[in-house]
């Protein structure tokens, strides 16, 4: 949910019809860490697209997403009742769905050259080489929640 509204901060006059004095507009580069559950991924159209926007050539200009890490985790065990939500059932966005109800994320970003996936949990790896490849100054930021924020958190201050 914050991807959009962090990526719409960049030219808001263009993407929010709201003029902003231009020291208040993110004119930076953007990397993206997301970690979900494989059950859970949202929006993956739409960041392999911001993910092609961050690779044109912009004068003066940084659009989409300059690197882009997906962490995929396992899906969490469902309680009675909940099979009639899983991905087998006539979900909106179905084409993107494979046959075990889960985003197909490899098939979408296969394309996408500053776009990786790991099946793995956040941790000070990967957290090292995303700084590691941040163009300074930079700024963090942490949005998910609670438990996940604080163990991004934790991970930052190492």
């Amino acid at each position: 949910v914050a991807l959009p509204q962090i990526l719409a901060h960049r030219e808001p006059a263009r993407l929010l019809g709201v003029s902003t004095p231009g020291y208040k507009q993110m004119r930076c580069p953007i990397d993206l860490i997301h970690s979900c559950r494989e059950d859970d991924i949202l929006l993956l159209p739409e960041i392999k697209q911001y993910c092609l926007d961050g690779m044109k050539p912009h004068p003066r200009l940084f659009r989409g997403l300059r690197n882009y890490t997906l962490l995929v985790t396992d899906n969490e065990k469902r309680g009675q009742g909940d099979d009639e939500h899983s991905g087998s059932s006539g979900l909106p966005f179905q084409e993107h769905f494979n046959e075990n109800g889960t985003v197909d994320h490899d098939a979408i970003l296969k394309d996408v050259p500053n776009a990786k996936t790991l099946k793995c949990r956040l941790d000070y790896r990967i957290i090292e080489d995303a700084i590691e490849r941040l163009v300074y100054p930079y700024r963090v930021v942490v949005s998910g929640p609670d438990a996940f924020n604080n163990a991004a958190r934790e991970l930052l201050d190492k």
